[in-house]
């Protein structure tokens, strides 16, 4: 969830097929204890793919913004329905964003607008968020850590682990978490985490990687990744003893 200082202008657009309700040309009211929002004030028929061009944020009552997939939606009446977001919204929670429409510009004003950017770069950062609802067993192979983490427009991925290796019986070893990048929510094509060789006769290794915590102990540790030109992130772990260690809490930040 992000944070933002009042008044802030990131919210402004640049270009004539842009609109936001920072520039008071649209509003998005969700509808509490569902997954949907109603948008008024638009001069033209909302469609699903003005939606998915542009970009959602919901406010909390405590003033965070999380970022929503506006990739996975329906519409019908001018009502986006999100068909992958996790929760339903709840009492004060408001929707702020852009959505990319029919130009506003006049002809005169074209050369202009061509030298502007049109695209909105938020500045933003999240608070931590709970990825685990409970401790996470490790199991001799790799298995799903959580839900699918949408990662948007954001370019990097904090996780905060807790590991609790031995959990009160045989210790865990060896432990190893993998990164699995993906380009559709719930999607079945799943890209591994690379890294690149020193190049040798112009060529240059892509290797697959995962991540193994050296010291087989409990310990807390934070380790930032590169997920620019992703759209969601889903983890995995295992240990090669398959013993009764776990992960308590593993926890994250967007940046």
């Amino acid at each position: 969830m992000i944070k933002m200082a009042s008044g802030d202008q990131r919210l402004g657009l640049a270009g004539g097929g842009v609109y936001s309700t920072q520039n008071k040309q649209f509003v998005a009211t969700p509808a509490i204890g569902a997954k949907t929002i109603t948008i008024t004030g638009l001069s033209f028929n909302l469609e699903a793919e003005n939606v998915s061009n542009g970009e959602l944020m919901v406010r909390s009552s405590a003033g965070y913004l999380s970022p929503l997939d506006v990739v996975n939606v329906t519409v019908s009446s001018n009502v986006i329905t999100l068909l992958t977001m996790p929760q339903v919204f709840q009492t004060g929670d408001t929707v702020e964003g852009i959505i990319i429409g029919p130009d506003q510009r006049s002809e005169k004003d074209t050369n202009v607008q061509r030298s502007v950017r049109t695209n909105v770069e938020w500045d933003h950062q999240t608070s931590p968020i709970a990825l685990l609802s409970a401790a996470f067993e490790l199991g001799s192979s790799f298995l799903d850590m959580g839900s699918e983490i949408p990662v948007g427009t954001f370019e990097y991925l904090t996780l905060w682990v807790t590991l609790d290796l031995t959990n009160g019986g045989p210790g865990s070893a060896d432990v190893q978490i993998r990164v699995l990048h993906k380009h559709t929510s719930a999607g079945s094509e799943e890209y591994r985490q690379i890294y690149l060789g020193n190049p040798a006769s112009n060529l240059v290794a892509i290797n697959l990687v995962d991540y193994e915590i050296n010291s087989d102990a409990d310990q807390l540790f934070k380790i930032t990744l590169d997920v620019k030109g992703s759209r969601f992130i889903q983890l995995q772990a295992k240990d090669s003893a398959d013993g009764d260690g776990q992960i308590d809490a593993l926890t994250y930040t967007l940046d």
